[in-house]
């Protein structure tokens, strides 16, 4: 049986959560609030036994996902 673990970029509401706290933030506030996490997600992924540079491309691919939704939702008419 292969790895079935979901990759965190492809977890809907892991990214909008990530998504709605970094959109209201910025600067250093938004930095020190990615960075934690970041960290936690990384200390995580190596326990179930990713490797620090899969784990590295996996946050990675995280970060542009949630940019990507961040900018998605700026871009949406707001009703």
């Amino acid at each position: 049986m292969g790895d079935v673990r979901i990759p965190l970029d492809q977890r809907s509401e892991l990214v909008n959560s990530i998504a709605s706290v970094l959109g209201r933030k910025n600067g250093p506030n938004a930095s020190l609030y990615w960075h934690g996490l970041a960290k936690r997600l990384m200390r995580l992924s190596i326990a179930f036994g990713v490797s620090r540079e899969a784990a590295e491309a996996e946050l990675q691919r995280l970060l542009h996902t949630v940019l990507r939704e961040i900018d998605r939702r700026e871009l949406a008419p707001h009703t």
